[in-house]
């Protein structure tokens, strides 16, 4: 593996095997004329009903960009790194309930790459 300088000087360097968590990572679009503190609610309880997720770190839920129409979401989570289930599953699974309830509760949000 080869790691250019710059990044090693930096950026963190994580080893994530050595660590018992591993944190998912999701960024959503939501327009400005959401009722933002629902929006932040109803991921919460989507991410609550998860039983995979890490009960000892809370999801933490920032918005950190506005734009013209729009509020940049990022939400974080964390997986315990060595069970059966693989992080992407996971992170799939997550992504899945975040947006079906989203769709159940009318709430207009686009996931970010």
């Amino acid at each position: 593996m080869i790691l250019p300088n710059k990044d090693i000087f930096q950026k963190p360097i994580i080893n994530h095997s050595r660590s018992e968590d591993r944190r998912v990572e999701f960024t959503f679009t939501i327009p400005v004329e959401q009722d933002l503190d629902k929006v932040v609610s109803v991921m919460k309880e989507a991410l609550k009903a998860l039983d995979f997720l890490t009960k000892n770190k809370p999801v933490q839920i920032f918005y950190t960009e506005m734009g013209d129409k729009v509020v940049k979401l990022v939400i974080w989570c964390w997986i315990p790194f060595h069970q059966k289930s693989s992080f992407m599953e996971g992170r799939h699974l997550a992504l899945l309930d975040i947006i079906n309830a989203y769709k159940q509760q009318g709430i207009m949000a686009a996931p970010q790459s």
